[in-house]
């Protein structure tokens, strides 16, 4: 039986507060090894050239990707749930450029425009896909650019570390999932979504798709799932870069 939306609020940011030491661990200044070697790469092949603009980072745990912004010229900010999390991100940037609030509720949303925002590997951990682009489209200046990356959702359901197994051929339904993801096994949800309810959502929310891309499993992640006895897969991660246009929906 799915959980109630405050429920699973509640379980999601309790997780995430639980996690932050053990993910400033495993996370630190580089990333880890998704990180360093694919995710981080995908972000600054999306990034446009806009050297000293505004960018905020949502769902930025840790604040490790903000120095890298910083040190590509960018005036970088981060906005997360956890103030355990944003504890962490302070070793790395300065208190007042991090936001404590959700980017689900756009009523707690600080009111600074922003020249790009990205939502990198958080969207699935959010269970109203459409409030967060509404927050995102408020936080941005107009022809604003969002970047995403997210797990594949084609790949989700194989290699997503769910309490119950799966089967790959409900890659077109909406599903919520529970997984262990720490060594405390504590419980977190996330939300399955095939590709098409996310470029849905976008476009209804008055964003404009401009690239696609699914980065090919580098050398170094097969090498280390193949030392772990797991099969590396084709792609792990989907990025998206979208421009800010007229929104047309309220849902």
């Amino acid at each position: 039986m799915e959980r109630k939306p405050k429920e699973i609020k509640a379980i999601i940011k309790s997780y995430w507060d639980a996690a932050a030491d053990e993910w400033e661990n495993k996370i630190g200044d580089r990333g880890d090894l998704f990180r360093q070697h694919m995710i981080t790469p995908l972000i600054f092949d999306l990034l446009p050239e806009c050297e000293g603009k505004t960018v905020l980072d949502v769902g930025c745990g840790n604040g490790y990707l903000i120095p890298m912004l910083n040190n590509k010229g960018f005036a970088a900010y981060g906005l997360d749930i956890s103030p355990r999390q944003l504890f962490h991100a302070q070793k790395r940037v300065a208190k007042d450029c991090l936001y404590e609030t959700d980017i689900e509720k756009i009523e707690t949303l600080p009111s600074k425009k922003c020249d790009i925002v990205i939502c990198s590997m958080v969207l699935d951990g959010l269970q109203n896909l459409y409030a967060a682009f509404r927050g995102c489209y408020r936080l941005l200046k107009q022809r604003g650019y969002l970047i995403i990356t997210l797990p594949h959702p084609a790949h989700y359901l194989e290699f997503g570390k769910f309490k119950k197994r799966v089967s790959r051929h409900k890659y077109p339904e909406e599903l919520q999932l529970e997984a262990v993801m720490t060594k405390m096994k504590k419980t977190v949800i996330f939300f399955h979504r095939p590709i098409r309810s996310y470029v849905n959502a976008l476009i209804d929310n008055g964003f404009f798709i401009r690239k696609m891309v699914e980065p090919a499993t580098p050398i170094e992640i097969k090498k280390f799932r193949k030392q772990t006895g797991r099969k590396a897969m084709p792609s792990y991660f989907l990025g998206i870069l979208a421009i800010k246009g007229v929104a047309k929906t309220k849902r």
